[in-house]
This record gives structure tokens, C-alpha cells and sequence, in this order.
């Protein structure tokens, strides 16, 4: 579940740019509605017939590859990752600059990036 409740017309609004949540009235109920009905649905392993407990060693296998994390839920109060988005681009654009041996334009973009 997002932080942030998202609600889109896909078909005038496939890619998702005008999240209706707050302006349409019956988008509370239909969120309730469904996560009603999906908590009552099984869970993708009881579907496949797979146990889901995992021996030590296996949780370590699968850690050490970088499937297995600590934490999945997000703490209240974190940030939308759709949200961070531009900051990520930020960051990436300063690798870049960095790259192409731009070290003072790749510098000013963490620090933009530090700032926010």
C-alpha cells in the first residue's frame, strides 16, 4: 500500500499522471471495499502450495543475494517513493556529470540534492 492513496481513470489517464483520490467522493469506499475483500484472499504461497517458512541458512543464501531485507514495512511518516523521484534524477545526473568529468556541476547537484 502506497503512503500516499492513489486513485487514476486508466482509461482517459494510462499513465497515471492525475491521482483522483482526493476529488472523487466514492474513492474512500472503494479503497476500504478492496482491501476488505483482498485481506480475504490467500496469499500467493498458500496459492502455489509453498511453505513459507525458510531454514537460517536459506535466509542467509537469500539475504547474502539481496532478496532477503530486514524491514519490509515503511515506518509511518516516510516519504511517497513516487514523491522522491526528482531527487533520484538529481542524484543520478550528478553520477553522470562525475562520469563525464564534470566535478563541479556533479558537486553543486548533491549539494541541491542535500538541500531538499
Amino acid at each position: 500500500q502506497a503512503p500516499q492513496p492513489e486513485y487514476y481513470d486508466l482509461i482517459s489517464d494510462p499513465a497515471e499522471l492525475n491521482n483522483l483520490f482526493e476529488s472523487r467522493k466514492d474513492a474512500g469506499g472503494l479503497r476500504a471495499e478492496l482491501t476488505s475483500r483482498l485481506a480475504g484472499w490467500p496469499d500467493a504461497f498458500e496459492v502455489a502450495g509453498i511453505q513459507k517458512e525458510l531454514a537460517q541458512e536459506e535466509m542467509e543464501r537469500l539475504a547474502a543475494l539481496g532478496y532477503v531485507t530486514g524491514q519490509t514495512a515503511q515506518p509511518p511518516g516516510t516519504r511517497d517513493p513516487k514523491a522522491m523521484m526528482p531527487i533520484w534524477h538529481r542524484i543520478n545526473d550528478a553520477g553522470r556529470l562525475s562520469t563525464r568529468g564534470e566535478h563541479d556541476e556533479a558537486i553543486a547537484a548533491i549539494r541541491e540534492v542535500l538541500r531538499l
